[in-house]
């Protein structure tokens, strides 16, 4: 009895087996596909995009340029549910290469103190970020602004998830500030914060306010409720707030499933060239704004970029080994003597056996060499790893 038992539990544990193995392929097709989407989608925006500049005659505006120097007329801004960015690093870092954003909004960072901006955006990005995040280590929110840009951090005391910043433009002020509302808070707790942080903003200002604020109930075309997935007075609190504010929310693309979560609001509708959306990194699409603004620059001071994929690794290892037996038969006196004969050592070996270039000669994202394929098995099972209640964080 013990044994017939014993083998129909290998035969479930074998079909379980079979059927993990299956829908794992199954989410690599579909994880494949995804990527390819983005790809041809990117591919399509721009080219719409050049095709835009003749239409609109705003080809001559030259009003900003890419992170390559290219020129570019369009100001361009990335909004993104990140569902956790951390393990989705490699598809980020391509998103940027492909893009060029001037501006990122993220929302669902999923990030906490101990992580440090430059994991995120490492300085071959050319991005600054400030960040809020969440102390149950969900949610969070980021606004990224590429450095060429002018930009100060606004100090607005609210318990609303959000981020605001302002930009230097020639139409004056840009306010950019990325918002997040969870959608498991059916009260109306976050949408007083989150009205109560419009309302200290200054309308004389561009505004920009972007990010996943769940509230599928809501028809754009129209500003009316047309469902009541959430209670109505919450729907009806953020429309009242827009119409007194005098703010619009340009997109009308679903961005996930057949939902509008993912808004776009701003009180300067004119200088809106193009909202649309490309597949995303979690189960959200990515919003993509162009607008025809003009951002003051800031001149970039140009520093070494130290290309390690050129060092002369044999050399400096031969040479580090005569240094290791030469210092201990120096019988130097202190740690302090040690310590600086071997930082001198080492600086010596990377100014000799690992070449550098100025920022100035190419202002290239490095990184994209590395994460321009398919990204580690390891990295792409997370994508699909989550728990089944974490999008609901």
């Amino acid at each position: 009895m013990t044994t017939a038992v014993h083998f129909d539990g290998m035969q479930d544990l074998s079909k379980h087996n079979e059927n993990v193995a299956c829908e794992n392929k199954t989410m690599t097709t579909q994880w494949g596909r995804r990527v390819n989407m983005r790809q041809n989608e990117i591919k399509r925006i721009n080219n719409q995009i050049n095709s835009n500049h003749n239409t609109l005659n705003i080809a001559n505006r030259q009003t900003n340029s890419g992170r390559n120097g290219e020129p570019r007329n369009l100001f361009r801004t990335m909004t993104i549910n990140f569902q956790s960015i951390i393990p989705k690093l490699p598809e980020f870092w391509k998103l940027i290469s492909d893009i060029k954003p001037d501006i990122i909004i993220g929302t669902e960072t999923w990030l906490h103190s101990e992580i440090k901006d430059s994991e995120i955006f490492p300085p071959e990005t050319y991005f600054n970020v400030f960040r809020k995040d969440r102390e149950d280590r969900y949610g969070g929110v980021l606004v990224a602004i590429t450095t060429n840009l002018s930009v100060l951090k606004l100090d607005i005391q609210t318990k609303s998830e959000s981020v605001i910043v302002n930009i230097k433009t020639e139409q004056g002020l840009l306010t950019v500030g990325a918002m997040y509302r969870t959608p498991s808070n059916s009260t109306m707790e976050q949408m007083t914060e989150i009205t109560r942080c419009i309302d200290s903003l200054d309308p004389k200002n561009v505004l920009w306010l972007s990010g996943d604020l769940n509230l599928p109930d809501i028809n754009w075309e129209q500003e009316k409720i047309i469902s009541y997935q959430y209670p109505s007075f919450i729907n009806q609190a953020f429309i009242n707030k827009l119409q007194d504010f005098g703010l619009s929310q340009i997109n009308k693309n679903p961005t996930r499933g057949t939902n509008i979560l993912d808004l776009f609001i701003t009180n300067r509708p004119n200088l809106i060239v193009k909202c649309t959306t490309i597949p995303g990194i979690s189960d959200h699409d990515i919003l993509i704004t162009e607008s025809t603004i003009k951002a003051n620059k800031i001149t970039q001071k140009s520093h070494p970029i130290t290309i390690w994929k050129k060092a002369n690794i044999a050399e400096m290892r031969t040479e580090t080994r005569l240094f290791s037996e030469n210092i201990i038969n120096q019988h130097l006196e202190s740690t302090e003597d040690v310590w600086t004969a071997i930082n001198d050592h080492l600086n010596k070996m990377m100014t000799k056996h690992i070449p550098t270039k100025k920022t100035s000669d190419s202002l290239v994202f490095t990184l994209t060499a590395s994460v321009g394929r398919e990204p580690h098995k390891q990295q792409k099972k997370s994508y699909f790893d989550g728990k089944p209640g974490d999008t609901m964080k």
